[in-house]
């Protein structure tokens, strides 16, 4: 079965402003967090989703409207969203058989359609996908050393085609290179020579130049968060010190430092504070 899914902010745009698009990558997270949040209702395993506005069923799905509350990670603020979920045809597999067996001549696009989402749906939720192009990292299919801190990790697209003999699953091969999976300071190591945490500021220049517009996980929490570096503090890692939030999100009197915070937050004493720490952007606790 076709269904529509029509996702809307429950906030609407300030007046006289637009809505804001949806982004492919949130869609799918609000798609997951709604099926997580039903699970009986909507069985996620026994659908394949789009990312936009198509998710094709081997079960009959509730026509109705539900809200939802996404939250990119810990410390982040949820959002609320209305999910309509709407019936569009129900497919008959028999039309593909038909036109197969040449019994018709007309292609049942919207079968073939379904199909092909179905057998993209586990890669992309389980590997690197990049374009229509998919990359298994865990393990790899293909990896190669290119130069320090580079690898070069093999791919593949795949797609259904009618042919005289049937359904043919057709794949297509490919290698990129991606950044290795380390942390950011045995990056910096394998990238610039001599690189000496004693003396950072020396190196801070070719430390931006390897560092800025990487995208890093972060470790320290619960949930796993991918944030852009945008530039390295000012001050050293001791010295950072941002107003205190109290849960409203309203800042409180006094400051607290970036040290005492991981400590009492996370239970963690940060071992590296005579350098930059990264800054991600946005609010000034990022």
């Amino acid at each position: 079965m076709h269904y529509n899914v029509d996702v809307k902010a429950t906030v609407p745009p300030k007046k006289g402003l637009p809505p804001k698009k949806i982004s492919k990558s949130d869609l799918s997270m609000i798609r997951d967090q709604l099926f997580a949040d039903h699970p009986q209702t909507l069985p996620l395993l026994k659908t394949a989703y789009d990312g936009e506005k198509s998710i094709f069923s081997a079960v009959p799905l509730p026509e109705e409207t539900f809200t939802v509350e996404v939250s990119k990670g810990e410390d982040e603020r949820a959002v609320s969203y209305t999910v309509t979920i709407t019936l569009v045809n129900k497919l008959e597999l028999r039309k593909l058989r038909d036109y197969l067996s040449c019994r018709v001549y007309s292609i049942p696009r919207d079968i073939l359609q379904g199909m092909d989402l179905v057998v993209k749906e586990n890669p992309a939720r389980s590997t690197i996908a990049l374009g229509r192009y998919f990359f298994p990292n865990n393990p790899p299919m293909v990896q190669r050393d290119l130069e320090p801190g580079i690898i070069a990790i093999g791919g593949f697209q795949h797609s259904l085609k009618t042919t005289a003999q049937g359904l043919s699953l057709c794949l297509d091969s490919s290698v990129l290179s991606f950044r290795k999976k380390m942390s950011v300071l045995d990056f910096l190591h394998d990238r610039i020579r001599g690189f000496n945490l004693a003396e950072f500021w020396k190196y801070k220049k070719a430390v931006e130049e390897e560092l800025l517009g990487l995208k890093v996980n972060v470790t320290h929490r619960r949930t796993k968060q991918k944030y852009t570096i945008a530039r390295l503090t000012p001050k050293d890692t001791r010295h950072i010190t941002f107003p205190i939030l109290g849960q409203d999100g309203q800042n409180l009197p006094g400051s607290t430092s970036l040290l005492a915070y991981f400590k009492q937050k996370y239970g963690i004493n940060i071992e590296y504070k005579d350098i930059p720490a990264l800054d991600f952007g946005g609010n000034k606790t990022n």
